[in-house]
């Protein structure tokens, strides 16, 4: 895959909440998770729940007297964890908690290669005309290319663009097909892939955000370099990989999987240089009916995530 990047404020939220619910007098709060998120919420092989955002709210619940979290797999809950709060609909369906990681998660856009080995969408299209693919349910959500700024050209993106979205039970491979299928000239996607409960909620994940506990599971789950330090950490912030650099700042021919912006037209041949030596090397993915080969070129937008109170028609 191949990326370009320019940035939109998102963040992953511990809880988000649903704006038409209330609650009141809460003992026990169910929050839901999902099982095939790693290492943010995941199943063990013994089928027990996992991950981040749970062992963060056992942290909670184990520190705060007035807070007991229930962590499930299921559709009765007050609320719904490690989801990714980025400007754009999502706020127009639910109400997110503060971060619990200072991530900035980037994502592109997802084209072809032609047959001369160069994005059929490159870094300096402003999407005028072109059809773009969609996650159905997922983030990042279409309506951001809306904000974000082409790093190439350092302008908006033209409205000008058709969305058409990929459902199914795994939408992300949908979204492949179709993008192989021609139905779309790229998928905007990721570059690796007030109900009362947020006030309920705040103090305690504020407290427990500044503890040692709180540190051991960042560790434990290798997200240090993303969470927000606080005095128990050290020197563990992680250099990220190509996949959070933004366009104009990739190196290379996109034989990496990620291209940097074109030089001065969409016919014009990538800026040469090499991969950064330490920068882990995406694989590329090839169709082996069509040889064609994907990469990741676009925007990409900023999201870190949290506990979140989702409707159903976001999940």
């Amino acid at each position: 895959m191949a990326q370009t990047t320019s940035s939109v404020a998102l963040f992953y939220t511990l809880v988000a909440c649903l704006k038409v619910a209330t609650v009141t007098a809460v003992k026990t709060d169910t929050l839901g998770q999902d099982i095939d998120y790693p290492p943010y919420a995941f199943q063990t092989a013994d089928g027990e729940l996992a991950g981040f955002g749970k062992d963060f709210a056992d942290g909670m619940s184990a520190m705060c007297e007035d807070i007991d979290i229930k962590v499930v797999n299921d559709t009765s809950l007050d609320g719904c964890m490690t989801y990714t709060h980025g400007q754009g609909v999502r706020d127009t369906f639910a109400d997110f908690t503060d971060a619990m990681l200072n991530d900035n998660k980037a994502a592109g856009l997802l084209t072809l290669l032609d047959s001369d080995g160069k994005p059929k969408v490159t870094g300096l299209s402003d999407l005028s005309g072109k059809t773009l693919i969609d996650v159905g349910g997922w983030a990042p959500t279409s309506d951001g290319l809306s904000i974000v700024t082409n790093k190439c050209t350092s302008e908006k993106y033209s409205p000008d663009y058709e969305v058409v979205v990929a459902n199914g039970d795994i939408a992300n491979d949908e979204a492949m097909q179709m993008l192989r299928d021609g139905e779309g000239d790229a998928i905007f996607i990721y570059a690796d892939q007030g109900s009362g409960i947020r006030e309920l909620l705040r103090p305690c994940m504020q407290s427990f955000m500044l503890t040692k506990e709180y540190y051991d599971i960042c560790v434990k789950h290798d997200l240090a370099g993303v969470c927000y330090a606080n005095e128990f950490f050290g020197d563990d912030a992680t250099v990220g990989g190509k996949y959070d650099l933004p366009t104009n700042k990739q190196t290379g021919d996109c034989s990496d999987g990620y291209c940097p912006c074109p030089v001065t037209s969409d016919d014009s041949p990538p800026v040469a240089g090499a991969p950064l030596e330490t920068d882990p090397i995406a694989p590329l993915e090839t169709d082996p009916t069509s040889g064609s080969t994907t990469v990741l070129v676009g925007t990409s937008l900023l999201m870190t995530s949290s506990i979140m109170w989702l409707s159903a028609s976001l999940m």
